[in-house]
């Protein structure tokens, strides 16, 4: 859905991005990512968790935490992170379109 989505919003500078925190090495996610037919979303990987991190050490001081999966932060143009949702979210409903105005300004 986000490839998609990536794909058809050329509007408000909206931006997405994947990361992955798969320990596999770079061709496993590659190649999974081709199988399900992403073609638009970059993907990230983060196997050590500089990025995020699911333990209450957060050994790396990273910035985002993963309360569950799959994680999405929405970030708004400042930088601030103004929300996040634990879970699969739909952003192709009407709420998650106005949501996605609403961040940019439209």
């Amino acid at each position: 859905m986000l490839d998609r989505m990536l794909q058809r919003q050329g509007r408000h500078g909206l931006q997405i991005i994947a990361v992955s925190e798969d320990r596999a090495d770079r061709q496993v996610v590659e190649r999974f990512t081709r199988e399900i037919g992403i073609t638009h979303l970059p993907v990230y990987q983060d196997p050590s968790g500089y990025v995020a991190y699911s333990n209450a050490e957060n050994p790396h001081n990273a910035p985002f935490a993963l309360y569950g999966m799959p994680m999405t932060y929405a970030i708004a143009a400042s930088g601030w992170v103004v929300g996040y949702i634990a879970g699969a979210a739909d952003w192709t409903t009407a709420d998650g379109q106005r949501f996605i105005s609403f961040l940019y300004g439209a």
